[in-house]
């Protein structure tokens, strides 16, 4: 069981199953969302997704066609990202995760958008755009 919530603690939820790999991710969209050169997120089961506080004040926009993310309107925290084609999953801001124990990211996607102003120097794979789909299968 994970505990999630935003940064004024108005919105807060509960993981209670796996979650697949997290990956960061350089997308131009995933910059501006969080203010940051990636984000970094996971993909849990939408079953497996609990609300223990704040469900009435989720704020969301469409990032693209069918892409919702969803945030807190008080504070800003991007909390997760919801897809019209695929309602089964949820994919969840690791930032937005309170606990400190998480799984190391397993990789870099869409790195064609890195800023020139960030340089990365781990060893993760890095793929331009998607990785392969056995790399980033859901749980």
């Amino acid at each position: 069981m994970i505990n999630g919530s935003c940064a004024c603690q108005s919105m807060q939820f509960t993981l209670t199953g796996s979650l697949s790999p997290a990956w960061h991710c350089w997308c131009r969209t995933c910059r501006k969302c969080h203010g940051t050169p990636f984000a970094t997120h996971t993909v849990a089961q939408q079953i497996d997704f609990h609300w223990h506080k704040g469900e009435t004040l989720l704020q969301r926009f469409e990032s693209s066609p069918g892409k919702f993310r969803c945030f807190c309107p008080t504070c800003g925290t991007h909390l997760f990202i919801l897809e019209a084609d695929h309602p089964e999953i949820i994919i969840v801001v690791y930032g937005s995760l309170d606990s400190d124990q998480l799984p190391m990211p397993v990789g870099h996607m869409f790195t064609q958008h890195q800023p020139t102003w960030f340089c990365c120097h781990d060893n993760l794979p890095k793929y331009s755009q998607w990785p392969p789909k056995q790399l980033f299968d859901t749980v």
